[in-house]
């Protein structure tokens, strides 16, 4: 058997009995919660980064700075076998949204929540379910 990769290792599913597509589907909202509130968090911490340079006299972009922060990001991606070409982009976007809501937004409402990140303590209020209950597996597969 092949040694499993890091990403693997880190995202892998306790084995048993077999998921539903329903189950399946729960743990992705809950992992979709827990990228937003990590985005969220991330573009929160930039902005007094941001601040704190703005304060000291220096420019809102730093890009020795994010050139840093992309390449790590990348170097993390292929240690867990996803494309650095997709986690830079996803960086890359969230880093140029915390500049814009700095450029846009006065100092005292960048209009950021803190939400509860644990999506287990406070699970999001849907309006209607994300998807049917009919595209529960067949009882007779089990």
């Amino acid at each position: 058997m092949a040694a499993k990769t890091l990403g693997e290792r880190i995202m892998a599913v306790p084995s048993g009995r077999p998921r539903s597509l329903r189950s399946i589907r729960r743990e992705l909202e809950k992992i979709d919660r827990q990228i937003v509130l990590l985005l969220a968090a991330r573009v929160r911490t930039a902005l007094d980064a941001i601040a704190l340079r703005s304060q000291e006299g220096e420019t809102v972009t730093n890009s020795a700075q994010e050139d840093q922060v992309l390449a790590r990001a990348r170097a993390w991606a292929a240690e867990v076998g996803l494309s650095p070409g997709l986690v830079e982009s996803v960086l890359r976007s969230t880093i140029e949204e915390g500049k814009r809501r700095f450029s846009l937004a006065p100092a005292q409402s960048r209009g950021i929540r803190r939400l509860n990140a644990d999506p287990s303590a406070r699970p999001p209020k849907l309006s209607q379910p994300a998807f049917s209950e009919a595209e529960e597996p067949v009882a007779a597969a089990r």
